[in-house]
């Protein structure tokens, strides 16, 4: 089924960063199947989780407000560098791999590191390496405390 026979005039397909997953390459193929019966916009987000989230959360506020087509890739486009997603992970399996090969006597010193990590051009880098799950857990908080809500983020702006 196609949107345009729910009457929809137009999609907006906002995606997984096309550096981690394939996800955006098929929605393309996808748009270009349907593209004479309903315009469909496809956005590489170049984020993941709550930063793609947030960017689909904004777009629908938008949509819902009467922005149109054009007006929301723009918008989703400007919020694409303003958006900056941090993570830790707790599996060992990660540190490995964030850390790169792990010999026999550096194994149990690696699996205490916590990683923290952020997207930059849409790829999973390391930010930080903390020793215990509180540290990278306070790590990411004072991130978060010390980076003020963006402009560009109406739903950042602080309420009463």
């Amino acid at each position: 089924m196609v949107a345009a026979d729910d009457g929809y005039d137009g999609v907006l397909c906002l995606n997984l960063s096309s550096e981690v997953s394939a996800t955006h390459q098929a929605a393309v193929a996808a748009a270009k199947a349907v593209a004479d019966r309903i315009p469909v916009r496809t956005v590489d987000s170049r984020s993941l989780t709550m930063g793609l989230g947030l960017m689909a959360l904004d777009a629908a506020e938008q949509a819902s407000g009467g922005a149109t087509l054009d007006e929301l890739v723009e918008r989703v486009t400007a919020l694409i560098p303003r958006t900056q997603v941090y993570g830790v992970s707790t599996r060992s399996s990660t540190s490995r791999r964030v850390g790169g090969s792990v010999g026999p006597g550096r194994s149990s010193v690696l699996l205490s590191i916590k990683p923290v990590v952020t997207l930059i051009d849409g790829r999973v880098e390391e930010e930080s390496k903390q020793r215990t799950r509180a540290r990278s857990l306070r790590y990411l908080a004072d991130k978060a405390k010390d980076s003020p809500p963006s402009a560009a983020w109406p739903s950042a702006r602080r309420r009463p």
